[in-house]
């Protein structure tokens, strides 16, 4: 009796540890920092938006803004899409650095912050209108018109 009480136990603490976990992120795989840096840096011709979170924040909903502007703004547009944790830690640091994004976002800003870049030229938005603003940068990032 008491392993069915056990068993029973774990299977419902392990239920109520699942559901608390947020979904999984999507767009193309990378398992730690450097991943990220190598597709956005260096020769690689393709375009990125990356979108940085925490949890618990409206990363969800970002993502459908950031899709469904592009979708209906530029629809033929080919980019890679990429979601990253702002607590994924150690293995990141590198990469949080090199974007200036370690620690606590900067003041004043809001999370999700989202990278749009292309060849290492790129800008970081944040803010409720985040998808008007991807489809807005993203013809300047494609053509390396940032920031000129």
């Amino acid at each position: 009796m008491k392993v069915g009480f056990t068993l029973l136990f774990l299977a419902l603490f392990s239920l109520a540890v699942l559901a608390d976990d947020p979904p999984p992120t999507e767009g193309f795989e990378h398992a730690k920092g450097e991943d990220v840096l190598v597709k956005l840096q260096g020769e690689n011709k393709d375009m990125y938006i990356i979108s940085f979170f925490q949890p618990g924040d409206n990363y969800l909903e970002v993502r459908d803004k950031i899709k469904e502007a592009m979708t209906k703004d530029l629809p033929d547009e080919q980019y890679q899409y990429g979601e990253v944790n702002l607590a994924s830690g150690y293995e990141y640091q590198k990469l949080f650095e090199t974007l200036g994004l370690e620690g606590e976002p900067k003041r004043g800003k809001t999370t999700p912050q989202v990278l749009i870049m292309k060849e290492s030229e790129g800008y970081v938005l944040h803010g409720s209108d985040i998808g008007n603003g991807i489809t807005k940068k993203y013809m300047e990032v494609k053509d390396g018109k940032v920031f000129k």
